[in-house]
């Protein structure tokens, strides 16, 4: 396994190195592996899921193209024929293009409020296989933040409730789990 994403995180402060290794635990399994990136960062979700499975199919959605272009950045440096691909666009509107395709992992490192979590989970929900893991980002706060998203807390805990999400685990700064 390389270690680009490892090495990205250790420079860019957005994911810890367990965030690193949830992400990489989730990509699993032989054959097609389709990957929802939502929210872009500098790229280091991506390079994640590339470092274990070059031959991974990933969309990387965010409404800032210049996060797209950071994550569009790392990623060609070091997969330059990956199947990566991105739009400029809502993580809700995305899903529409997604409706039947085989999704194999959703990563949500989108906007923080609960709002956008808590509708952008559910719009997802519709559209995914049930037992879809699922990666969400800054479920706990860093040590070098000032505030934490509680927003993503309270969202995921609702979503919990409502029977829409399982939790599998809280390693570094996010959290994973599944569509039910």
């Amino acid at each position: 396994m390389r270690n680009h994403a490892r090495d990205l995180a250790a420079t860019r402060n957005y994911l810890t190195l367990d965030d690193v290794d949830a992400i990489q635990g989730l990509v699993a399994g032989e054959g097609p592996f389709m990957v929802v990136d939502l929210g872009a960062g500098s790229g280091t979700t991506a390079l994640a899921v590339l470092d274990v499975r070059d031959d991974a199919q990933i969309t990387t959605v965010d409404i800032d193209i210049a996060n797209i272009h950071w994550a569009e950045k790392a990623v060609r440096a070091y997969y330059p024929n990956a199947a990566w691909d991105s739009l400029h666009m809502t993580a809700e509107a995305a899903a529409s293009r997604f409706v039947g395709k085989p999704v194999s992992l959703v990563l949500h490192d989108a906007g923080h409020e609960f709002e956008d979590v808590y509708g952008d989970l559910v719009t997802w929900h519709a559209v995914v296989p049930s037992g879809t893991p699922l990666w969400v980002h800054d479920y706990t706060k860093a040590p070098w933040q000032e505030e934490s998203y509680p927003g993503v807390r309270k969202a995921l805990k609702d979503l919990i409730k409502r029977g829409l999400i399982v939790q599998a685990g809280t390693p570094g700064l996010g959290w994973t789990g599944r569509f039910q």
